[in-house]
């Protein structure tokens, strides 16, 4: 932020906003390093999430209670889970 003591002085809230951000942003635009990637076990956080064992996940998809997001790779997920125990990747 030295580089805009300005931009400090109309937002003084602006720098805590930026140390806020998740890790990847907050390298990018507080410390400059353009270089740093998202990589496994730091973009998500486990206790975003709600883990269910099969069971109960499978009885709230047959009630219509799940829902997908619509990503590049939902096709494919949904056939994986239909082809269970079948399919490519069932050991």
């Amino acid at each position: 932020m030295s580089d805009n003591p300005a931009l400090l002085r109309v937002n003084k809230e602006y720098l805590a906003a930026l140390r806020s951000l998740p890790l990847v942003e907050r390298e990018r635009l507080l410390e400059g390093n353009w270089a740093i990637k998202p990589v496994a076990g730091k973009v998500f956080r486990a206790d975003w999430f709600k883990l269910l064992p099969p069971g109960p996940l499978s009885r709230a998809a047959e009630f219509g209670a799940v829902y997908l997001l619509q990503t590049p790779w939902t096709h494919s997920f949904i056939n994986e889970l239909v082809s269970f125990p079948d399919g490519a990747h069932d050991g």
